[in-house]
């Protein structure tokens, strides 16, 4: 039998250069057996993901990675202050770390069978590594850091004796709804394809399992808001000519208010002008529900690729962004925009909309199979889909059946004055510097923005806070608004007006 790790090497490993790696676990008690080691530390890596480096100072008591069935993770982690999301998404990535502790030696870290513990060189070792090795003197044992009743525990759902003195309303916290979205044994077979391959494909399979691997393949689903009704008043003053969509909204909210509270809507297709405000509508709905998005130009898009993959019979192929956004994301139903819908063109066989069949079908899009990794099945099911086209004639009847459509007016005079202040908003909100501007813009910047189209309005706005911080004001002028005349229907030329 080889020679284990040495306890002392071992412990420099947990108590050292893990903190090390991860300054805010440096009070935490971390105590990890030797084959484990490389999952624990992707764990905290994943953590710091989730909530970032400066949030998680404090957060962090006790990280136990053991070696027996029962006992796989035992972590404590506060989450009180973080969102649903953000919790339901520690506890998944927790949740990764356990199936991939029970597929390797405890030992040294060789692939083993689920139902083995050790690989055959430790056939015969039955030690509890992390019950053999005591912590340093200065750190407080796990007892003494196992939260009070009044804490919670978001790993007690998955180790129920830890749950048991711990979280009486643990049921409470676990009420966020979960999908798995792709599973762990495909991700086994992906591997195993690899075998016989060409470098090239062997390589880039290898990456994708190591990706995979590191990622959760059990997702926490968006969910409907306590105050979403506050929430849409506030979004269609934000948007007053989507006002029909935000009467779909409050009919689709409650409706999911009836059920577990998932967010789940029909595809949506916007039509209407260009530059009226499509893309920002929906990419400030996903903001609001906080779950990921991806905005896709369908007219840019030569292929179905972009969505599902290139075939994995080429060289050069790879996997879609659809893929990448539901494997590699954090929530499980993330919005997908897409842009120019009535724009798609090409062979049609080929053509970029037509992986559209299945995923705009909840029942046919549970099995998506991404052309380049047909290994993996991802569940698409819970995808939300919004469109958008300038000509709704253009658009493929078939694909167009499958959205419900709403035709989106120019806005008027007034509403696009209103549009003009929260689109200021939403920038100074998105951008680091946003906190030195004034809060909100005059209502003179605003008549003068009104002129234009939003899409327009956001570029001319992000400008003129430029102009603005080169001359020292933290306030706009109508004068900072420059647009060429034909946006006001007034010749041509270039406008620049004096405040």
């Amino acid at each position: 039998m080889q020679e284990l790790m040495s306890r002392q090497r071992y412990q420099e490993m947990t108590m050292t250069e893990m903190p090390a790696a991860f300054p805010w676990a440096q009070e935490a008690l971390i105590v990890v057996a030797p084959g484990h080691l490389e999952i624990a530390n992707r764990y905290l890596g994943d953590v710091e993901s989730i909530v970032g480096k400066e949030a998680l100072y404090g957060r962090l008591k006790f990280l136990r990675l053991t070696d027996t069935e029962e006992m796989g993770l035992r972590v404590y982690i506060d989450v009180e202050g973080l969102s649903e999301v953000r919790a339901s998404a520690i506890s998944d990535a927790g949740m990764a770390a356990i199936e991939a502790s029970r597929r390797i030696c405890a030992a040294c870290g060789k692939p083993v069978m689920r139902r083995d513990r050790y690989c055959t060189d430790h056939a015969e070792q039955r030690v509890l590594f992390t019950d053999d090795l005591p912590s340093q003197p200065e750190m407080k044992s796990e007892d003494e850091v196992r939260p009070e009743t009044n804490d919670i525990d978001i790993f007690a759902e998955v180790f129920p004796d830890v749950a048991s003195d711990c979280c009486p309303d643990q049921q409470q916290r676990h009420e966020v709804p979960q999908i798995v979205v792709f599973s762990e044994t495909d991700v086994a077979e992906l591997e195993k394809s690899a075998e016989g391959k060409d470098s090239e494909t062997r390589e880039r399979i290898r990456a994708i399992v190591k990706k995979l691997r590191g990622t959760a393949a059990v997702k926490p689903l968006a969910m409907l808001r306590p105050d979403w009704r506050e929430m849409l008043e506030k979004f269609e003053a934000d948007f007053p000519n989507f006002g029909e969509f935000v009467e779909f909204l409050r009919d689709q909210f409650a409706l999911c208010e009836l059920g577990d509270k998932r967010i789940a809507i029909p595809p949506v297709l916007f039509d209407g002008p260009p530059g009226i405000g499509k893309t920002e509508v929906a990419l400030s709905l996903a903001a609001l529900i906080d779950t990921d998005a991806m905005e896709l130009d369908m007219a840019m898009a030569q292929a179905s690729s972009a969505l599902s993959g290139s075939d994995a019979f080429w060289s050069n192929s790879k996997e879609g962004r659809l893929f990448e956004l539901l494997a590699y994301g954090r929530t499980g139903n993330p919005l997908v925009f897409l842009d120019e819908l009535d724009k798609v063109s090409g062979d049609e066989r080929y053509r970029p909309d037509a992986a559209l069949y299945q995923l705009l079908e909840p029942r046919t899009a549970k099995s998506f199979q991404d052309l380049s990794i047909p290994a993996v099945k991802l569940d698409a099911s819970q995808v939300l889909w919004i469109a958008a086209s300038n000509d709704l004639e253009r658009v493929n009847a078939p694909i167009r059946s499958r959205f419900v459509v709403f035709n989106i007016p120019l806005p008027t005079p007034k509403q696009s004055a209103a549009i003009a202040h929260s689109i200021y908003r939403r920038l100074i909100e998105r951008n680091a510097w946003g906190t030195a501007m004034t809060p909100d813009i005059t209502d003179a910047v605003a008549n003068r923005l009104a002129e234009l189209p939003p899409r327009v309005m956001r570029m001319q706005l992000s400008q003129a806070c430029g102009r603005a911080a080169r001359q020292g004001r933290r306030e706009l002028m109508a004068g900072d608004i420059c647009f060429s005349a034909p946006a006001k229907r007034a010749g041509i030329g270039f406008v620049c007006e004096t405040a």
